[in-house]
């Protein structure tokens, strides 16, 4: 038994235990792929992704739901780079630079592109 087939054993437990359906993409095919299967797996009135580090405070989702029901949005899209926004205030100085440097580079390749991780 490899680590890579016990890691997987251990997310499917913790999300089990948690609720939640583990989905599994035989292969690296990216994170848009991995959005697009979840999303085509989920099921309900409201469908929220995230990164696994949850770059918000659990209150956000609280948030979105108000403007998905009360206020009848179609999509609601969370950005940490909002001046309010205070993730940037929570990370560490590496991990800044290291998410700093990852967006500028990814700008210059694809010019549309202004984030790559906050959507929901």
């Amino acid at each position: 038994m490899t680590d890579r087939k016990m890691t997987g054993r251990r997310r499917k437990k913790v999300a089990t235990e948690n609720g939640c359906v583990f989905m599994h993409v035989k292969c690296n095919q990216g994170k848009g792929a991995a959005v697009r299967v979840g999303m085509l797996a989920a099921k309900g009135d409201f469908r929220i992704f995230t990164d696994a580090d949850i770059p918000f405070e659990f209150d956000a989702v609280e948030r979105f739901l108000h403007y998905l029901r009360e206020k009848e949005f179609d999509i609601v899209i969370g950005d940490r780079r909002l001046p309010e926004s205070r993730y940037f205030s929570r990370i560490k100085g590496a991990r800044k630079v290291g998410s700093a440097m990852f967006t500028f580079f990814v700008g210059r390749l694809w010019l549309a592109v202004s984030s790559t991780r906050s959507a929901v």
